[in-house]
């Protein structure tokens, strides 16, 4: 046994330096006497600047904060703690006495692990999860600044123009024709001014006049009495008038109501009064008439298929909802709006990657926010993954066509026409045609626009050449648009 103890002691700092962790022995006066190579290694900290200094030195002098050694000595126990070293290391220090047999210490020894890195990736976990709080919260104050109500959302300024016309009128029972593309969200803007009228408690009667057969509009608008006609309910049935009574009838796609009922809705917003098919009796109604087009109403007018004095009978207050094209500040909180509705339906939580957002963003969406709803149900349901991703999105939306875009009021067959092109530019010459011809494409194209760099990057211009342009041609009072 003596042997080997021997032979221990001679290979002691052999066994030390074998060892990956650093390894340093004081004695009981906190003076260093060893360190073994591994410690050189991690710290930095060359043997002629550690063996024969004292702890309390070694911390005057900056070589690390703290001492493990001197806490040991003030406890006698066991201790651990962090250091920080000035080659700019951050170690982990756990000392223990060595006590001879009346129990005083004779020694020190401290093992030392480098912890660098890992306090580094906790300081990176620790900002990654501050800066994750900070997005949450600005997108919860996003969606609370950017929801109106529920289901509409309004953090564009051409939008929030939209609905703050519609909270000024639903206080009176003027009669109110929205206007915009297929998808924009008429009904719910309908709502929304049925919501915060003095009738939001009464009935909402919605009717398509698109869906509705012609053979069958009569009888659904205005009802009907027992026996009007062949398959008749026997007891007759109230139109959608007497529903609505003293509540609103939102009218959509007005624009196809067929020309003989044309004549008899307007005799119903003359006098209040319908009269059921089959029927001699006048009934007195009393509703707020809200209808909704994505058709050119003036040039059906100008073409006869639709009634001028119906048209000025239901534009007493236009409201142009704009494409979401030209409100992409929208996208955004709408695709959390349809998220959030997804997750309650399906019982399950996903979101969209940054660059599946930008792809969103960058889309022109033809069919607008109906086709913002259906695509996040699609790829809601169609990724494997709780993040949709870019790989997730149909071809559709990340290479689109450049078929032209259906526009709410596209250019009619009469202004097409050769007379109507003649009639603008005869007489001028090419400079002065050009310039017409510029002002009203500009005028037309970029009706209800709320972003102007955006307009320019659908233009194909600089922001600056449309901004100069706009303060040409006088548009800034007819055109919503801000940088």
């Amino acid at each position: 046994m003596k042997e080997y103890r021997q032979k221990l002691s001679e290979h002691f700092t052999d066994i030390l330096d074998s060892f990956s962790e650093g390894i340093t022995v004081s004695d009981s006066e906190g003076n260093f006497i060893y360190c073994n190579d591994a410690y050189v290694k991690l710290s930095g900290v060359p043997r002629s600047k550690m063996i024969g200094k004292n702890a309390t030195d070694l911390i005057k002098n900056g070589l690390f904060s703290e001492s493990s050694t001197l806490k040991v000595l003030q406890t006698k126990q066991p201790i651990s703690i962090m250091q920080q070293l000035s080659t700019n290391r951050e170690h982990l220090v756990t000392g223990v006495p060595i006590f001879d047999e009346k129990g005083t210490i004779q020694l020190v020894v401290n093992t030392n692990r480098d912890v660098t890195e890992l306090s580094r990736l906790r300081e990176n976990l620790v900002e990654q999860t501050r800066i994750t709080q900070q997005y949450r919260k600005e997108l919860q104050d996003l969606r609370e600044r950017s929801t109106v109500a529920p289901g509409l959302i309004a953090h564009s300024e051409c939008m929030r123009r939209v609905i703050e016309s519609a909270d000024n009128i639903a206080q009176f029972d003027a009669t109110v024709l929205l206007l915009g593309e297929s998808g924009v969200g008429k009904e719910v803007v309908a709502q929304r001014i049925r919501q915060v009228s003095p009738r939001s408690e009464k009935p909402f009667i919605r009717v398509n006049c698109g869906a509705i057969p012609k053979e069958l509009v009569e009888s659904e608008l205005f009802g009907y009495e027992p026996g009007a006609f062949t398959g008749a309910n026997r007891q007759g049935k109230a139109g959608v008038f007497e529903q609505a009574h003293q509540g609103t009838l939102f009218l959509d796609e007005i624009g196809e109501l067929p020309p003989e009922l044309q004549k008899k809705l307007l005799r119903v917003l003359q006098d209040f009064e319908i009269t059921r098919i089959g029927g001699t009796r006048p009934i007195k109604t009393d509703i707020r008439l809200i209808t909704a087009t994505n058709r050119d109403l003036k040039a059906m007018v100008r073409r006869g298929e639709f009634r001028e004095d119906l048209y000025y009978r239901l534009n007493v207050v236009p409201i142009h909802i704009p494409p979401l094209r030209k409100r992409q500040e929208d996208i955004l909180p709408l695709t959390y709006l349809f998220l959030d509705k997804n997750a309650k339906k399906y019982g399950r939580k996903k979101t969209f990657s940054a660059e599946a957002f930008r792809c969103l963003e960058s889309y022109n969406w033809p069919g607008n926010v109906r086709e913002l709803e259906n695509l996040v149900e699609r790829v809601f349901i169609m990724s494997r993954t709780d993040e949709i991703d870019r790989s997730d999105l149909p071809e559709s939306i990340l290479h689109p066509t450049t078929e032209k875009q259906d526009g709410t009021f596209p250019v009619s067959d009469e202004q097409l026409a050769p007379d109507w092109i003649q009639a603008q530019f005869h007489g001028k010459t090419l400079h002065e045609a050009v310039q017409d011809f510029e002002r009203w494409f500009l005028e037309s194209s970029l009706q209800g626009e709320c972003n102007l760099r955006a307009a320019a990057r659908r233009l194909g211009i600089d922001a600056s050449t449309l901004s100069r342009k706009v303060r040409k041609y006088g548009l800034k009072r007819t055109l919503h648009i801000h940088r």
